[in-house]
C-alpha cells in the first residue's frame, strides 16, 4: 500500500456526483456465487453426500437471471451497474476469461491430486511431495516473464502453445505415474512438472495481457476483478470433482 501511494501516478479527479455502489447488484451477485459454489464445495465422493445439494444450481441460475435483469434495469435508470456487460462484448475479453477459468479449474485439481498420490500411494513425507513441484514454480516465473514480453509480437498463439504444453504435461504426469519405478516416479514427475511450469507461464500472464487489450480504462478494475473471479470459481469447481471422482474410486 506505501509503494502504491509514493509510485502510482495520482489520476483521481474531483467530482461531485454522489459514490453509487449498486447494494442491490451486490446481494444479488453474492447469492448467485454461493448458491453456485455451495454444492461444489460440499461434495466429499462419500456415499453420503447429499444429492438434493444439487438443485442449488437450479436456484444460481434463477438469482443470476434475476441479477442480469436488475443490472440492465439500474444502468438504464443511470446508475452505475456492479457488472458493465457490454465488456463480454469484446471476444478477446470474453475468450481469455474463459481460457482463464478453464485453466484454474485444471492445474489446481493436478496439483492436489499429485500431492496425495505421492503420499498416500508412493508413501511419500509431505515435504519431499511438496518438492516435486518446485520445478513448476521456478519454471513459471521465468517463463511469465518470456511470455509477457513476446505476447505483443506472437499474440493468442502463444496463449494456445501454452495450453497444449499443459495438456502435455498432464499426459506426462499420468505415463510417470503407471510406467516408472516407484523409487523414481518422485523424480520424473518433478521433471516433468519444470516443463509444465514453462508452459504454464505462457498461458496465465500472456492471457492477461490480451484480456484486457481492448478493455476501456475505466472498466479496468471491475474487468479485471470479473477475471479473478472466474478463477476462484474454476480453482473451487474443478478441485472440488477432482477430489470426489478420486475419493469414490
Amino acid at each position: 500500500i506505501a509503494l502504491a501511494a509514493w509510485l502510482l501516478p495520482s489520476t483521481r479527479t474531483k467530482s461531485h456526483r454522489k459514490l453509487d455502489l449498486d447494494p442491490v447488484g451486490v446481494l444479488l451477485f453474492g447469492l448467485t456465487i454461493l448458491a453456485l459454489m455451495w454444492p461444489f464445495l460440499f461434495t466429499t465422493g462419500s456415499p453420503d453426500d447429499d444429492p438434493r445439494r444439487w438443485w442449488l444450481l437450479v436456484v444460481s441460475v434463477l438469482f443470476a437471471a434475476v441479477f442480469v435483469y436488475w443490472e440492465r434495469r439500474y444502468a438504464e435508470r443511470g446508475g452505475s451497474p456492479l457488472m458493465p456487460f457490454s465488456i463480454f462484448r469484446l471476444s478477446s475479453y470474453r475468450n481469455g476469461v474463459l481460457i482463464s477459468t478453464a485453466y484454474f479449474s485444471a492445474i489446481p485439481a493436478m496439483f492436489l491430486l499429485g500431492t496425495l498420490y505421492l503420499q498416500g500411494g508412493l508413501g511419500l513425507e509431505p515435504v519431499f511431495a511438496g518438492m516435486v513441484t518446485i520445478g513448476f514454480a521456478v519454471a513459471s516465473a521465468v517463463s511469465s516473464w518470456v511470455g509477457g514480453n513476446l505476447v505483443t509480437r506472437l499474440g493468442r498463439p502463444l496463449v494456445v502453445a501454452g495450453v497444449v504444453g499443459m495438456v502435455a504435461t498432464a499426459g506426462g504426469l499420468v505415463l510417470a505415474a503407471v510406467f516408472t519405478a516407484p523409487e523414481a516416479t518422485p523424480w520424473v514427475m518433478a521433471g516433468v512438472m519444470v516443463v509444465g511450469g514453462f508452459a504454464g507461464g505462457l498461458v496465465i500472464s500472456p492471457n492477461q495481457t490480451l484480456t484486457l487489450a481492448d478493455i476501456p480504462v475505466q472498466s479496468g478494475g471491475v474487468a479485471g476483478s470479473v477475471g479473478q473471479l472466474g478463477q476462484r470459481i474454476g480453482t473451487a469447481v474443478g478441485t472440488a470433482i477432482a477430489l470426489a471422482l478420486f475419493y469414490a474410486t
